[in-house]
């Protein structure tokens, strides 16, 4: 089965949306992660400027799992076997940080409002790292086999091998860029008291987010590969060794943490470009990392070598991966939906995107702007009383 442009078309789309949502979830799950750290005078100014877009924000992780779901279903299928009780924790994440948004002004009493607060902070620091760990997970590969049905599955018995140290490290980056990302979009939009406690944090989050970055490439590339507990993704860096060009993703990541220090203090849509295309640099190393594999077989990823990246046949891929007669890896060929869904969801899907950019970009002029003159906390349906 040859790679066809449809599937590739898809790969690209389902990284484009994994992108706005890094970029507009992002910001708002960095906000929230950072609430519980701001003191109370602080924190209605905070949830003014996620108040009218949480949820247009969150329609972009629905939309990624749409996306999967309709152009690679064996993809959706083994993650949400294999991320069973992950994914009832995003859910219970989603809901605390919703719930806080939209009943903070209606229960308006001291002591629903520590509620609130605990739900919206909390929630906002375990939905990045469990997301985090999740893609660690789909990275570094999970133990995939092939069941009675001859269809590849999660094997049983292995969720708490997702707790290991390489998943947990990409859920604490994950955690800490999102909640750095979050101080420069406070930055750019804040009030005055709200920029000068961010652009304290800032560099310190810049910072660890760096560090973190640097330390998952080191242990990805010298930390082992394999199903073994403290085993890394080596097999991750094959494409960058085949494709050098490949390099240019993971130095816009670290070209963007460090811009962030050159910006200068008192700017404040300088810090906001930085993240923006440190988050661009990420999600292309991602991307870079596992193209055209989507969830690696954590017990073959050894034997993972393609001499270059035209080399995406089943015959190939499975030449270098295993001598078995069907390996489980996940590829975009052989997890991929037939050609005619894969082609009309495609038109869906661009329609779509006609449709959703020019709406977002109204709603964020208009509420931004709307914003700047009023210190109340707005919200979907809330009371604009503080």
């Amino acid at each position: 089965m040859e790679v066809t442009l449809l599937q590739v078309l898809w790969f690209l789309l389902v990284g484009v949306v994994m992108l706005v949502y890094s970029l507009l979830g992002g910001y708002d799950i960095g906000v929230g992660s950072l609430y519980l750290f701001s003191s109370k005078k602080q924190r209605p100014n905070m949830i003014e400027k996620v108040g009218p877009f949480w949820d247009a924000n969150t329609i972009w992780l629905i939309t990624l799992g749409g996306g999967i779901a309709a152009s690679f279903p064996a993809v959706f299928a083994v993650t949400f076997s294999g991320y069973y009780l992950a994914i009832m924790l995003v859910l219970v994440a989603l809901i605390m940080r919703i719930v806080a948004i939209e009943f903070r002004y209606q229960l308006n009493t001291p002591g629903w409002s520590k509620v609130w607060d605990a739900c919206f902070g909390l929630g906002s620091i375990l939905l990045p790292v469990l997301l985090g760990v999740a893609l660690g997970n789909a990275m570094r590969g999970l133990p995939l086999i092939v069941n009675e049905a001859g269809y590849p599955a999660f094997e049983a018995g292995k969720f708490f091998s997702l707790l290991n140290p390489y998943s947990v490290l990409v859920g604490v980056f994950a955690l800490v860029f999102f909640a750095w990302h979050g101080c420069n979009y406070l930055n750019a939009t804040g009030n005055e008291d709200v920029r000068a406690s961010v652009r304290k944090k800032g560099p310190v989050l810049a910072g660890v987010s760096l560090a973190l970055f640097l330390v998952i490439g080191i242990y990805t590339f010298m930390g082992g590969q394999g199903h073994d507990f403290l085993a890394g993704a080596a097999h991750l860096s094959k494409n960058f060794m085949n494709f050098p060009p490949l390099f240019v993703f993971p130095l816009l990541a670290v070209g963007g943490m460090l811009f962030y220090f050159m910006a200068g203090k008192e700017s404040k849509i300088k810090p906001l470009f930085a993240s923006i295309f440190a988050s661009l640099g990420v999600v292309g190393t991602v991307g870079a990392s596992l193209f055209p594999r989507l969830i690696p077989n954590s017990m073959t990823v050894d034997k993972y070598n393609p001499t270059g990246l035209t080399d995406f046949t089943s015959e190939h891929l499975t030449a270098n991966i295993t001598s078995s007669t069907m390996d489980p890896t996940l590829t975009i060929a052989n997890a991929a939906n037939t050609e005619p869904a894969l082609l009309v969801g495609l038109i869906i899907a661009l329609l779509g995107v006609v449709i959703m950019l020019p709406y977002t970009i109204f709603v964020y002029r208009k509420f931004l702007k709307k914003a700047k003159d009023t210190s109340a906390a707005v919200s979907s349906g809330a009371s604009r009383n503080v």
